[in-house]
C-alpha cells in the first residue's frame, strides 16, 4: 500500500491508483491518484508517449459550472471538486481562468490562459480544449449551454 499526503484530510492516507483511461474530453490516456478516505484527486498520471507514464499535478476538476453570459464577454462561474470557486471569461479575444476561496478571489486571481472568439459564444467542446491542462470537467457538468 502506498500512502500520500492529502491536503483535505491533513495527513498521509492510502492512495487509490485509478487505471489509465481516455475519453472524448481527454483523449490522452490518464488516471487519477485519489485519497482513499475523502476521494480528493491528488494527482494525475498521464501517458503522453507510448510506454511512458508521467506524474503531473491534477488540474482542478470542475463539478459545477453555469454560463452567466453568452456573448462578449462569455463568462462562467462554478465550483471545483475541492470547493474552490471558478471564474472563466472570454473577452477581447482572450480567455481567462481564476480560482479562489470566494468568487471574488477567483475573479481577482484570473489570468489569461489563451485566445478565444468571444463574439460567437463558446461551446462545451471548445471550452474543454481551451482550458486543457488548466481545468478538467466532470462529465455531468458539461451541459453549460442548456437551459
Amino acid at each position: 500500500m502506498i500512502y500520500v499526503y492529502c491536503d483535505n484530510c491533513e495527513k498521509a492516507q492510502p492512495a487509490i491508483f485509478e487505471p489509465l483511461t481516455s475519453d472524448d474530453l481527454n483523449p490522452k490516456p490518464w488516471g487519477d491518484i485519489v485519497c482513499s478516505v475523502c476521494h480528493l484527486v491528488l494527482a494525475t498520471l498521464s501517458a503522453d508517449q507510448p510506454g511512458e507514464i508521467v506524474l503531473v499535478p491534477a488540474p482542478p476538476m470542475v463539478t459545477e459550472l453555469k454560463m452567466t453570459c453568452n456573448a462578449a464577454p462569455v463568462q462562467w462561474r462554478g465550483r471545483t471538486q475541492d470547493g474552490q470557486h471558478v471564474y472563466i471569461r472570454g473577452r477581447w479575444g482572450q480567455l481567462s481562468v481564476g480560482l479562489g476561496e470566494t468568487f471574488d478571489d477567483a475573479v481577482g486571481n484570473s489570468q489569461v490562459i489563451g485566445s478565444c472568439d468571444d463574439t460567437a459564444g463558446i461551446i462545451d467542446s471548445e471550452l474543454v480544449a481551451l482550458t486543457e491542462g488548466v481545468l478538467r470537467f466532470d462529465k455531468d457538468v458539461l451541459r453549460i449551454n442548456e437551459a
